[in-house]
């Protein structure tokens, strides 16, 4: 597959035009396939479903979170099918893209010296229903 720039180049501008993606989102796409089409050039020896397993497998072993991780899968994944489509590849594992566990972010208590200096801003404030706005927060703070 020599001309994995020109179909890389391919699949993005498919993506502008027809999936309507952000600029954000393009810039991501072409790092996460820039990054794959390094990984395959220099892996170029294996099979085209060898280099995808061992891609996936350093990925996975890779610091990142589970959610960069997904990205960069779904994104390849995607990429791959835009192949097979137009090139009629070899049949590819498709079950090896399985997407890791989204790590959950348990929010933060608010500290008590942040809950203070709230108070005592809300306090020096001028509002009509300041009594109101205290008597509401203060129930929120304390009912946890």
């Amino acid at each position: 597959m020599k001309n994995i720039e020109n179909l890389k180049q391919s699949y993005l501008e498919l993506l502008l035009s027809e999936n309507n993606l952000s600029n954000n989102s393009i810039i991501s796409y072409k790092k996460d396939l820039l990054d794959f089409v390094v990984y395959f050039k220099l892996n170029s020896n294996l099979t085209f479903n060898n280099i995808i397993l061992s891609y996936i497998e350093n990925l996975r072993k890779s610091p990142l979170q589970n959610s960069s991780i997904n990205r960069k899968l779904s994104c390849i994944k995607g990429f791959i099918k835009y192949l097979d489509s137009v090139l009629n590849l070899e049949k590819i594992d498709y079950s090896s893209f399985s997407l890791l566990n989204r790590e959950i972010k348990i929010p933060k208590a608010i500290d008590k010296k942040e809950i203070l200096i709230f108070f005592k801003n809300l306090s020096k404030t001028t509002p009509k229903n300041k009594i109101f706005y205290m008597f509401l927060f203060k129930f929120l703070y304390y009912s946890g």
